[in-house]
């Protein structure tokens, strides 16, 4: 494992933990909109990463699913809250697959790894809320 790696890890479960013990002090409706919120700044940092490809296809891939996890955080608020946990752990699994190499965007090394453990991490304590409220 990489320092970078490690770096990753240790951001990701620093972010999860804020986001959580935030979570706690919000009413039911703010706490949703913090996971949207949340799930559309995850998404919106896909755009940065379409905007340094060279090549039209990534740029092309990468913000149409930009475009879908950002509409997914707002449809999680408007419509129903389990659109961003399934936003959260689809997030997760896209960028595993930008670790695997499946896609070849240019992300530093640390984001998947802090990305992956954020989103089911918050999408794990998202279904633990949403199910006990």
């Amino acid at each position: 494992m990489t320092e970078s790696f490690r770096t990753g890890m240790i951001w990701g479960l620093m972010l999860t933990v804020i986001t959580i013990t935030l979570s706690y002090f919000l009413p039911y409706e703010m706490v949703i909109e913090l996971f949207a919120f949340a799930m559309v700044l995850i998404g919106s940092v896909y755009f940065g990463f379409a905007f340094k490809e060279d090549s039209r296809k990534i740029k092309i891939i990468e913000l149409v699913s930009a475009s879908g996890f950002v509409l997914t955080g707002i449809l999680g608020l408007w419509i129903n809250p389990w659109l961003i946990v399934a936003g959260l752990f689809m997030h997760g699994i896209w960028d595993l697959l930008h670790h695997n190499g499946k896609y070849l965007t240019k992300i530093p090394a640390w984001y998947i790894p802090l990305c992956v453990i954020y989103d089911w991490m918050a999408g794990g304590y998202l279904t633990y809320f949403l199910l006990s409220n």
